[in-house]
């Protein structure tokens, strides 16, 4: 508190009060200069008036009167926030949340990886209970901090809250490993190794040879799936991604794409020449898994045997009196990579195809 000096004084008394008190609660002071600081007021923004009066006598006697009083109003002391939490947390982004105080001035904000040993951002003057930090990093974990700023010089601030952490959400994983299998006129199932945790996969496929707008994507909660009705003797095309969360905001990319042919419509007797025709060997190439399917309309006996490149005899089996469909899914994934033949054997025909092992 200060006022103007005046020349003949010899000291000044002081008094001040709440204004909420009565007039007997004044309390007084002095003084021997013209201006007075005042302590041990109350820091819940109370409300003072203050009066000076002129001492030109050490005997009291001879004063002035009070000045007309002054009020002044204490600044609340600085309320650290509460109700943090975070919000919207993705890939590279995430929202973090505390409770508004209508005391507070502005806020200031740090955060850091956790585990760092300084604060490695550190962002002032935020208006408002809510900041999206963007630029983060996939699969990291973050602690942050907030404080009230009370005042626009920042000359009256609370202190730091306590640590909060969030987690930045982990990239989708790429399905591994698509394959086909049961492959008949009409239908196929594809296959890939499940990923764990994750919260869907999305489905494309679409006949080769038609416009990009006829694809159909289809949204699945397992790693097998049966499609139908396709078009027989027609090549198909295929491709899966992850779904980590319903949105579909974290996403793998999709795998490559991978093609299967249906079985033909015709059928063939065995002996026909149409028996090359109608033996389908897919996928081809492969890692490791493929199918072997033709379709007879006549008894007859099937010899069907897969040899290596050096002519060793890797598989071997009889069909007796068969007629229908025949359809068979092969492991190779444990011999070497190479160029293997499938050779199928009737009474009075051979036919055989390459399969290439990856």
């Amino acid at each position: 508190m200060t006022w103007d000096a005046v020349p003949s004084a010899w000291k000044y008394s002081v008094r001040y009060k709440a204004t909420s008190q009565g007039w007997g609660s004044w309390v007084y002071d002095t003084v021997t200069t013209n201006s007075y600081s005042l302590t041990g007021l109350s820091s819940t923004a109370t409300s003072y008036h203050w009066q000076v009066a002129t001492m030109c006598d050490s005997t009291g006697v001879n004063n002035s009167v009070f000045s007309s009083y002054i009020t002044f109003t204490t600044i609340a002391a600085c309320t650290t926030p509460t109700g943090m939490n975070t919000t919207n947390i993705l890939l590279d982004r995430a929202t973090l949340n505390w409770a508004l105080d209508t005391n507070t001035h502005h806020y200031s904000l740090r955060f850091k990886v956790q585990g760092a040993s300084n604060w490695a951002i550190n962002i002032p003057n935020i208006l408002g209970n809510s900041r999206t930090i963007f630029n983060l990093s996939s699969g990291s974990t973050y602690d942050w901090q907030i404080r009230s700023v009370c005042s626009s010089d920042s000359s009256s601030v609370s202190a730091w809250t306590t640590t909060q952490s969030f987690t930045t959400l982990t990239p989708c994983t790429t399905p591994l490993n698509p394959n086909e299998f049961n492959v008949t006129t009409t239908s196929a199932t594809l296959v890939w190794d499940s990923i764990p945790g994750v919260w869907g996969y999305k489905l494309v496929y679409q006949d080769t040879s038609a416009a990009w707008n006829t694809r159909v994507v289809d949204t699945l909660h397992t790693n097998i799936t049966a499609i139908s009705p396709l078009i027989p003797g027609t090549t198909y095309r295929w491709r899966v991604q992850s779904m980590c969360d319903s949105t579909g905001i974290n996403k793998s990319s999709f795998t490559a794409w991978q093609y299967f042919s249906t079985l033909s419509g015709s059928r063939i007797t065995a002996g026909n020449i149409e028996l090359m025709d109608n033996l389908n060997v897919y996928p081809n190439p492969t890692r490791g898994l493929f199918n072997i399917s033709f379709i007879s309309e006549k008894i007859d006996n099937f010899e069907i045997t897969i040899i290596d490149a050096f002519g060793k005899i890797i598989l071997h089996e009889d069909k007796k009196d068969f007629i229908g469909e025949y359809t068979k899914m092969v492991d190779l994934s444990n011999w070497p990579r190479g160029i293997y033949m499938i050779q199928i054997k009737t009474q009075d025909s051979f036919v055989s195809k390459r399969i290439v092992i990856q």
